[in-house]
């Protein structure tokens, strides 16, 4: 069977590190291979001097720049460089339409990409990068945001007991609401639920 394919829109910030180290996190127990893709944008070339030569420089330079935040990411996941393998590709064009492209190319099984923090939902959108690889619909996409969990509130009432401690499930308002927390395992040991709320 052929390895699992994971691109990573890798951006030379925060941002793609946080895509990268999200990826690498999927990777590691999936035997998958990981693939970053960097774009250089006609903006990157459109500076006084040869076309060519600027555009060979940026050849040059962003392999390296890349792999100096590929370490980084390893070193602060503690991933060892032989445990995951890890091409780079540097192509020419828009960052969505290239990391579209080498998904297309390697097969992918998932798109990572990250995309700047807005704080509370203040956009509808996740960024133009993101958000154009989201609305694509030819692949699966995770969008690597930042983990700030510990800025909103927790449910005051604690899950309810385990069916084998106390199989009768437990209901309480929140809200206009119900909520009810179960191990789907420790169901088998108490038979089919005849519905889907188990009564």
């Amino acid at each position: 069977m052929d390895r699992p394919n994971i691109i990573v829109g890798m951006d030379l910030s925060e941002n793609g590190e946080r895509a990268l180290a999200q990826a690498l996190r999927l990777a590691r127990p999936l035997g998958a291979t990981v693939h970053l893709a960097h774009a250089i944008t006609k903006d990157e070339l459109a500076s006084p001097g040869d076309a060519m030569e600027r555009q060979d420089a940026a050849f040059g330079r962003l392999p390296r720049q890349i792999w100096k935040a590929v370490e980084k990411v390893l070193r602060v996941e503690g991933i060892g460089i032989e445990e995951i393998d890890i091409w780079q590709h540097v192509r020419l064009g828009a960052p969505a339409a290239v990391i579209r492209q080498v998904a297309v190319d390697y097969g992918a099984m998932l798109v990572v990409v990250g995309t700047r923090n807005q704080g509370s939902v203040k956009r509808l959108v996740l960024g133009s990068v993101a958000d154009d690889l989201v609305h694509d619909g030819h692949f699966p996409v995770l969008v690597a945001h930042a983990n700030r969990l510990a800025e909103l509130p927790k449910t005051e009432f604690p899950d309810e007991p385990m069916p084998e401690v106390d199989a009768e499930p437990h209901e309480r308002p929140l809200g206009a609401s119900v909520y009810r927390s179960s191990l789907i395992s420790a169901w088998k040991s108490l038979g089919s639920p005849t519905s889907a709320d188990f009564r």
